[in-house]
């Protein structure tokens, strides 16, 4: 009997294992034809059988739900008991203003969430100025964490566009939620991140840990087990009317904590949206069916987002959140050089990660940007080039923007912020590395747009950057397919979107009258 039952459970759990694992290393693998998990608000059971989520709902395929997302195109999402929607904070809205059988476009339901939420932030601010407790600014909270520079600079280049757009009417707070408010080990999230970036076999254990459903699942619960009450006080003291956030540990807690927050303590109220900064993937917790918006910048995160539920509606295919020296036309490639110290003649490279570039007997140059490692600045000074290369060593910049208006080609890691700056700017990329998962996805996303390659050898690398630095023609098709994968207002256009959530229009500048003349790339 002992042996029968336990064989039984371990053939089920070597089943739901299977399956499991299958369904995990399937996530990203998805072509344009794949079906897709219908979106439903209606709940098909208990907790049991509504976790299974898509698996359980009809199927449309990527490009249809693609088309609707991008072009705003409708079909019917209706279902008659989307008013028990126990998700995003307007469910039961939504399901109450169209009848059943009605088709509903993404702007109609855009104008219900932007209402909804402007109603909700006035309210708050009225509360605000009647009782002295603040200013009658919006208060608008970014979460984030600095597991990586790209967190913490898309969240200050949508404050710069809210200050652009909204001058004196919004307060950002920008706070490392990981470091500042959990307990130990999330407290130590940053320096975790250094240790495994620098060990690839570490970060990839510790990243499908928390892509695999059992260990993504247990993780959440004792993350929030640990941490609910700080969070939640802290949540107190900032009193944000509208919540950001652009890291993929800033969805699960959070929204738990906001739902406690509300007035019966298990619905939302204050908004809450999610500014993906991933390009090429995207780790599955980036991805909550109840936020009320979310903002991505590829197809690939696309199918991520309708594989984990996220409803077409709620999805905004804008781009990446840019620096704000991205924000206009690079100044003339020849003025830049004189200012810079290049050779004007000469075809360029920038070097953001240690690579090898061969001159084939022609006259070339290269700037290697080694950032803070002064030990690798000192070594490469110390080395005697080819006499065809004018190589300029520099330590860290900051008018990266002014070295890739100058140059021809970059040579970089797979960084989703440099790639997309890199696109602004119409520059091919030679990928030199990626951090295992998570930058993974940005090599397909380059090479298949064919304007970049991808090689870990230093060999390699030189060789193809010196074939297309002598090869003008080449040079040409390659930064024209970066500019057509480029989005220059991206920045702008989430902002935007974030800022109907809190005021009718704009009250400031448009970003041509603000900043110059604005991008004119598309």
């Amino acid at each position: 009997m002992i042996v029968t039952v336990t064989a039984t459970l371990v053939h089920l759990g070597t089943l739901t294992t299977t399956t499991l694992w299958t369904r995990w290393k399937g996530e990203e693998q998805v072509s344009d034809e794949t079906k897709m998990p219908e979106v439903s608000f209606e709940r098909r059971g208990g907790r049991s059988r509504h976790a299974l989520g898509p698996m359980l709902r009809g199927t449309r395929s990527f490009r249809t739900r693609r088309k609707y997302v991008k072009r705003g195109s409708s079909f019917d999402l209706h279902d008659p008991h989307e008013e028990k929607e126990e998700g995003g904070q307007y469910g039961s809205v939504v399901g109450t203003s169209v009848g059943p059988g009605s088709r509903r476009s993404d702007s109609d339901y855009t104008a219900i969430i932007n209402e909804k939420s402007r109603n909700i932030v006035a309210r708050r601010v009225t509360e605000r100025s009647s009782h002295g407790t603040g200013s009658n600014k919006v208060n608008v909270l970014i979460l984030m964490s600095d597991t990586g520079g790209g967190h913490r600079a898309s969240a200050q280049a949508l404050e710069a566009a809210f200050e652009i757009l909204y001058p004196g009417l919004v307060s950002v707070k920008m706070v490392d939620v990981l470091t500042e408010h959990t307990a130990w080990p999330m407290n130590a999230s940053v320096e975790a991140y250094q240790f495994a970036a620098k060990n690839p076999v570490v970060w990839r254990a510790m990243y499908e840990a928390a892509r695999f459903p059992p260990t993504r699942w247990a993780t959440h619960q004792l993350i929030t087990m640990q941490n609910f009450n700080s969070v939640r006080e802290a949540m107190r003291g900032y009193d944000p009317d509208l919540v950001i956030s652009v890291h993929p540990l800033c969805q699960n807690l959070p929204l738990k904590v906001l739902r406690a927050l509300g007035a019966d303590g298990r619905r939302r109220e204050l908004p809450f949206v999610t500014v993906i900064t991933d390009l090429g993937g995207a780790h599955p917790t980036w991805f909550d069916r109840t936020a009320d918006k979310v903002f991505l910048a590829s197809d690939a995160v696309m199918r991520i987002a309708f594989k984990f539920g996220v409803d077409a509606r709620r999805i905004h295919y804008l781009g990446l959140p840019t620096r704000p020296a991205f924000w206009t036309d690079a100044r003339p490639k020849q003025a830049l050089r004189r200012e810079l110290g290049l050779e004007l003649g000469a075809p360029a490279a920038v070097i953001g990660r240690l690579g090898a570039v061969a001159a084939n007997g022609r006259r070339m140059q290269v700037v290697v940007i080694c950032g803070k490692n002064e030990a690798v600045r000192e070594q490469l000074e110390g080395i005697t080039p080819n006499p065809n290369l004018n190589v300029k060593v520099l330590g860290f910049v900051g008018n990266m923007d002014e070295w890739m208006g100058a140059v021809d080609v970059i040579i970089t890691k797979a960084g989703p912020g440099t790639i997309a700056e890199a696109t602004i700017r119409g520059l091919p990329i030679m990928l030199s590395g990626y951090l295992p998962g998570q930058e993974e996805g940005n090599v397909p996303f380059v090479v298949d747009g064919k304007f970049g390659a991808f090689s870990k050898n230093p060999r390699v690398i030189g060789d193809t950057v010196a074939r297309w630095l002598s090869d003008p023609e080449l040079l040409a098709r390659m930064s024209a397919a970066a500019k057509r994968a480029a989005k220059p207002t991206a920045t702008f256009d989430i902002a935007r979107e974030i800022g109907d959530m809190m005021f009718e229009q704009p009250t400031g500048a448009e970003p041509g009258e603000k900043l110059g003349k604005r991008s004119s790339i598309v």
